[in-house]
C-alpha cells in the first residue's frame, strides 16, 4: 500500500531477447492494471519522434524502458516515470587509474559541474549512479540525451542522503539490482518502487 503522497512505480525485469521491446510494454502494462487478455482492453504502444514509449490508448499508465547487460526493464506508473539501468563495469581493457581517468573525463564532458564535483569521492560508484539519474530524468522528459545533458544537476548540494533524494523539484531513487549495474528512477514524487523479476 502506497503512503500518501507517494507515487506507485512498479518495475518489471525482463532478460534481452526473450520479446520485442513493445511487447514486453504491453505485457508490463497489463500486469500492472491486473489485465486478463479477454477483458477487452486493448494496450498500444506509440513512439515518440525521439523513440519514447508510451501507450496510446486514454486514461492509462505511464510508461519508461530501459535495456543494458542482458536485461530489459520496465517502469509502470500512474504518474510520469523515467528508468535507466547501466551495466557498471569497465567494458575496456583498462587499469583502475585509466578507468577512473576516463569516467572523470566523461563526467567533465556530460555533467553538471556540480555533479561532476560530486563524484571526484568515488568516481566507480558515484559516476553510474549520476548516469543513471540523468538517463532518468531525460527519459522522464522525454527529451533523451541532447546539447542541454550537461546543464541540469540531479545531485542535491549536501548530495544524496541514502538511496533516494530530490533535486530541482524531481525525485530519485537507486534501486538495488545485480552487482555490478546501476538501476535509478525519476519521479515528480516521492515513489515507492515494487521490482518484479520476469526472467
Amino acid at each position: 500500500m502506497c503512503k500518501k503522497n507517494t507515487q506507485k512505480v512498479a518495475l518489471y525485469v525482463f532478460r534481452e531477447g526473450v520479446q520485442d521491446t513493445d511487447l514486453l510494454i504491453i505485457d508490463s502494462v497489463k500486469r500492472y492494471l491486473k489485465m486478463s487478455d479477454s477483458d477487452g482492453r486493448t494496450v498500444t504502444v506509440k513512439r515518440s519522434d525521439r523513440g519514447a514509449p508510451s501507450i496510446a490508448e486514454a486514461g492509462m499508465p505511464y510508461v519508461s524502458v530501459s535495456h543494458s547487460g542482458g536485461y530489459t526493464v520496465c517502469a509502470v506508473s500512474d504518474g510520469g516515470v523515467g528508468i535507466d539501468l547501466q551495466k557498471t563495469d569497465s567494458l575496456k581493457r583498462e587499469n583502475e587509474e585509466e578507468y577512473t581517468d576516463r569516467l572523470l573525463r566523461l563526467a567533465k564532458r556530460f555533467f553538471h559541474p556540480h555533479d561532476a564535483g560530486w563524484i571526484r569521492v568515488s568516481p566507480k560508484h558515484r559516476f553510474y549512479t549520476v548516469w543513471s539519474a540523468k538517463e532518468a530524468y531525460v527519459k522522464y522528459t522525454g527529451s533523451g540525451i541532447d546539447d542541454d545533458f550537461p546543464h541540469f544537476r540531479v545531485i542535491p548540494d549536501e548530495g544524496p542522503s541514502g538511496s533516494a533524494w530530490e533535486c530541482d523539484g524531481m525525485f530519485y531513487e537507486a534501486l538495488p539490482f545485480e552487482e555490478g549495474f546501476s538501476l535509478c528512477i525519476c519521479t515528480p514524487e516521492i515513489a515507492e518502487a515494487e521490482i518484479e523479476y520476469e526472467l
